[in-house]
Order: structure tokens, then C-alpha cells, then sequence
């Protein structure tokens, strides 16, 4: 673990006290100008050159970076939390975040939300689930359904496809479709550019621009407490080393399974 990592303490946060709607909408306000700020190209870019070769990718990284922040935060934010009625209540609230997320067609940040709480460290707090009300059981099955990548996430494709812009596509899976794409045949074949290919990654392209082509209207209050929420969603407090979060996690239920 880094040592700013070592500093975060138990103690309440925003979380606690902002209600999930105050969470979920400058998550994807935040999410929806990260993901304006990709060129098309970045995409291609990515998949084509190799960790060496990338050019100018770093708006795309960026975003990435910060799916992966934000499935840690979420355990983070449950481990930290000492109090088990406590620590319920917030898994209901991260429930209710991710249900928002997905209203709002904010898929990223839908898809890191649920990801976070399928961590091992969080999965194995028994105590923790068995006081989350059966309604919100059902509700995170649901959502556990449509993330299932069985079947090439053929669930989430249809969900998405219904979707009208704009929307926060998982951008992950947009990437490993362009590499299955990319890798999958050859640019040149015979000497001749592979046409094929490039029209079939032109298309995945193109509906990344689709995705933005209209804007975002969200309604967010400019009162303190939420600009101090908006604040707090753009600087997640994250613990990102796996071993640091089981031990955090056996430290609160030692006997779960």
C-alpha cells in the first residue's frame, strides 16, 4: 500500500450524509465531461499501438483510471465503515447509486459501482448482506444479470442498444471489442489494405459518437452542500491495494465466509 493510503482512517465521509441522488448525479455530470473529452481517435489509437506507441490517449486513460477508482472507492467507503447498521445502510445507499446511474444511462459508472461491490472483500461480509432488505437483494441480482459478460455481456448490449443519447457506455468493453477486432484479422492482407477491418472499427467508432450527440442535461444545485459533494465525488478517497482491503475486511466480520 502507498502510505496516503496507510493514513485513510475509519470516519464518516460525504457518503453518510448526502443522499444517493446527491452522489449519482455529479458522479456522472463528472463522468459524462471526462467522457466528452476523448477524441474518437484515442480509441483507435489505444487498441492499435500498444502501450509503447500510443500517441495522445491520455483523456481515454484518464477515464479508465478512474473506473477502476471508483470500484475501489466503493469498497473503500464499505470497509471504512465500522458500525454494521451503518455499513448496511450505506450498501443500500450504493444500491440505490448504481439504480441511479443506470436511470441517468450512465453505464460506466453503473458497471463500476457493481463491480466494486462484487470485490471479494466486500462479497464475503455475510453479516453485512444478510441485513440488506430483500427488496435491494433482488434489485442488486438484477444488476448483477445485466454485468454478467456470459455470453459476449450479451444482456448489457441489449440493454444498451434500447438506449437513446446520451449516454456513458462501459468504455472498457468498447476497447475489447476493437481489440478482438483489431486482432482478430489482419490490416494487410496480400500487400492490400483490409478494408473489411477498417470499415467494422469505423463503425465501433461511430457509435461512440452517437453516444454524444446530444447533450447532457442533468439538474445540479449550486447550494454548499452540494458543491461540497460535488467536490468530494471528483476527490474519492480510495484504498486500490487488494490485500489492505481484506485485511480491513476480516477485521470486520473475522468469521464470514
Amino acid at each position: 500500500p502507498l502510505p496516503e493510503e496507510i493514513q485513510v482512517v475509519p470516519g464518516d465521509t460525504e457518503i453518510h450524509r448526502a443522499e444517493p441522488e446527491e452522489i449519482a448525479q455529479p458522479l456522472t455530470a463528472f463522468h459524462w465531461e471526462l467522457f466528452r473529452c476523448i477524441h474518437e481517435l484515442e480509441f483507435v489509437d489505444y487498441v492499435f499501438h500498444g502501450e509503447r506507441g500510443r500517441r495522445e490517449t491520455a483523456n481515454l486513460e484518464l477515464l479508465l483510471q478512474r473506473c477502476s477508482e471508483v470500484q475501489h472507492w466503493v469498497g473503500t467507503e464499505l470497509l471504512l465503515c465500522e458500525s454494521l447498521g451503518k455499513r448496511a445502510h450505506l450498501l443500500k445507499k450504493l444500491i440505490k447509486i448504481a439504480a441511479i446511474c443506470k436511470q441517468n444511462q450512465d453505464m460506466l459508472s453503473f458497471y463500476a459501482v457493481v463491480i466494486g461491490l462484487n470485490n471479494a472483500a466486500i462479497s464475503r461480509l455475510r453479516l453485512t448482506w444478510e441485513k440488506l432488505p430483500g427488496k435491494f437483494k433482488n434489485l442488486f441480482r438484477k444488476f448483477e444479470n445485466l454485468t454478467d459478460p456470459c455470453r459476449n455481456h450479451k444482456t448489457y448490449r441489449e440493454v444498451l442498444a434500447k438506449m437513446k443519447p446520451p449516454l456513458i457506455p462501459f468504455v472498457p468493453l468498447i476497447l475489447k471489442d476493437l481489440t478482438f477486432l483489431h486482432e482478430g484479422s489482419k490490416t494487410l492482407l496480400d500487400g492490400l489494405v483490409n478494408v473489411e477491418k477498417l470499415h467494422c472499427i469505423a463503425e465501433k467508432v461511430r457509435t461512440i459518437r452517437k453516444y454524444r450527440s446530444r447533450p447532457l442535461c442533468l439538474e445540479l444545485e449550486a447550494s454548499p452542500s452540494q458543491l461540497q459533494t460535488k467536490a468530494y465525488v471528483r476527490q474519492l478517497r480510495v484504498i486500490d491495494n487488494q490485500n489492505l482491503l481484506f485485511e480491513l475486511s476480516y477485521k470486520l466480520e473475522p468469521g464470514s465466509q
